[in-house]
């Protein structure tokens, strides 16, 4: 009998594959999700101590002009905030898509598993038809062979 060849190998292979590729991209969207993450919380820390700063120098007397610069730049680096806000949630976003497509090649490849095993068992069922079968014809062969050969013994006797 040939040997065990499973017959979906070929997009096993493939499945793995892609496992495999999208495994580095998820890393790569956490990695970036992560990124995202402390740069907004980096930007919000900054945010936080010059409010503080400034209110401080407020209460020590401040010029207009500088009152007024102060406000504007805690405005842009209120907007830089919001646009890393997006930006988080951009990177989950992709993080989450690429988690998912990872669930579905492993639910994939679980599922041509399951099939290999159960070509595999079928096989070993199939192999074993087949041995019991040349077990029997080599009893009824040497059956046969023995009756005849007790025959001439016998009329050899007489």
């Amino acid at each position: 009998m040939k040997r065990f060849a499973f017959t979906l190998a070929p997009l096993l292979k493939v499945r793995e594959a892609a496992k495999e590729k999208l495994m580095a991209e998820y890393a790569e969207a956490l990695a970036a999700l992560e990124a995202a993450n402390k740069k907004k919380n980096d930007l919000e820390s900054r945010f936080e101590a010059l409010t503080a700063e400034y209110e401080a120098q407020a209460f020590g007397g401040v010029k207009p002009a500088q009152m007024r610069a102060a406000k504007l730049y805690l405005e842009e680096l209120q907007e830089e905030i919001r646009a890393a806000e997006a930006e988080v949630w951009r990177a989950q976003a992709k993080a989450e898509s690429k988690r998912q497509e990872l669930t579905e090649v492993h639910k994939e490849i679980k599922t041509l598993e399951k099939l290999k095993e159960k070509q595999y068992r079928e096989y070993l069922a199939e192999a074993e038809k087949q041995e019991a079968k040349i077990r029997e014809d080599m009893l009824a062969f040497n059956v046969a062979g023995s009756a005849g050969s007790d025959a001439s013994l016998s009329a050899d006797i007489k």
